[in-house]
């Protein structure tokens, strides 16, 4: 889960926009769909040539091989961008550590950053660590950036922002997957969308 994003206009249930400085979402997603549908903001991929993107995905994806097994062996998230620096070059942040379902991640101010990363730490069946979040979308429609996400069971997934979406692009062990994921209890979709990813939360925990 992103936390990197500073203010995001959220809606009650009445449907009235409000300005905080983390997303509640509404207090029942799957019965009142009450957040009302982002604007299009441009991901800053899109400048990118086709060769530049596969740079950025398999960049992305050596990160997440990198920090999938000390997210699962320490159950906290690990997380970085990825950016165009000033002589245009693409680069990886430094990596950081964060907690069990948050992780800010930092690059240096004059980068254009296009594409985020993060682990999801250890396999626990009370979270839905096998999807990203609908924060983790969001933290990309904000940051104009595109996703890439490490489950507890090996799979990649690729948030897109700009469309509030999210697929698979690399299934289960794809990276190093937790020994004690239990493959027999996932029924895992291997594209979601934002709305999907609240109804889900909210039936997992029908107070938040």
């Amino acid at each position: 889960m992103q936390t990197q994003y500073k203010y995001l206009y959220t809606a009650t249930l009445c449907g009235t926009l409000l300005l905080t400085t983390l997303i509640s979402g509404c207090s029942n997603p799957a019965k009142d769909n009450a957040l009302a549908k982002p604007r299009e903001i441009p991901s800053n991929m899109n400048r990118l040539s086709n060769q530049q993107k596969t740079e950025v995905e398999q960049l992305a994806i050596d990160k997440l091989n990198q920090i999938n097994a000390k997210s699962i062996l320490d159950n906290r998230e690990f997380c970085g961008y990825i950016g165009m620096k000033a002589d245009k070059t693409i680069a990886a942040s430094s990596i950081l550590g964060g907690e069990i379902e948050s992780c800010e991640p930092s690059a240096p101010d004059d980068w254009i950053l296009l594409a985020s990363f993060h682990s999801h730490g250890a396999y626990t069946e009370s979270l839905n660590s096998e999807y990203p979040s609908s924060d983790d979308i969001l933290g990309d429609y904000y940051d104009r950036t595109v996703g890439y996400i490490s489950t507890p069971g090996g799979r990649v997934w690729k948030v897109n922002g700009e469309k509030l979406t999210a697929a698979i692009i690399c299934d289960e062990g794809c990276v190093t997957a937790d020994k004690g994921y239990n493959r027999n209890t996932e029924s895992i979709r291997p594209a979601v969308t934002y709305d999907y990813l609240r109804t889900l939360e909210y039936n997992l925990n029908p107070n938040n």
